[in-house]
């Protein structure tokens, strides 16, 4: 399945404590022991929104990705809520996700697709290579309908 996972720029991260999973392009990567699936996105526009939200500006990337679905049963919590993702020190129930989450057992980076960081004036803007060649900056804040292609 095709998708989107956004990620820590730099070092091409998702953060779940210490047991942070690394990502690196045209690689399959798993959760660690003890720990439960991996979150991507099935749609554009949700992962754009979940960046701005959860990023407010600063750095991060959003990649193109492949991803296999998580297969096995969901653990429940003491209120019987299934627990969406987990590691041994965070447990996130499902019903907590952003929308449009979907729960991978292995991710597959395939292109970086853009990037939210500052501007020149220190102000945050999404950043895409266009399929053109043409580079993109949109302000934070502003219409995402130019990252998105037709």
């Amino acid at each position: 399945m095709t998708g989107y996972k956004v990620l820590r720029a730099g070092c091409l991260s998702a953060y779940m404590g210490v047991h942070g999973v690394r990502y690196a392009v045209d690689q399959w990567v798993q959760p660690q022991a003890a720990c439960g699936p991996l979150a991507v996105f099935a749609e554009l526009r949700a992962t754009l929104e979940y960046a701005v939200q959860c990023f407010d500006g600063y750095y991060c990337q959003i990649y193109r990705c492949q991803w296999l679905p998580w297969r096995k049963p969901l653990p429940r919590n003491e209120r019987g809520e299934a627990i969406g993702l987990w590691t041994p020190e965070i447990r996130l129930p499902a019903v907590a996700l952003p929308s449009k989450t979907k729960l991978a057992s292995a991710v597959r980076l395939t292109e970086k697709y853009c990037e939210l960081g500052l501007g020149k004036k220190g102000w945050p803007y999404w950043r895409r290579q266009h399929s053109s060649g043409r580079v993109i900056e949109v302000p934070l804040g502003e219409s995402l309908a130019a990252l998105i292609d037709p």
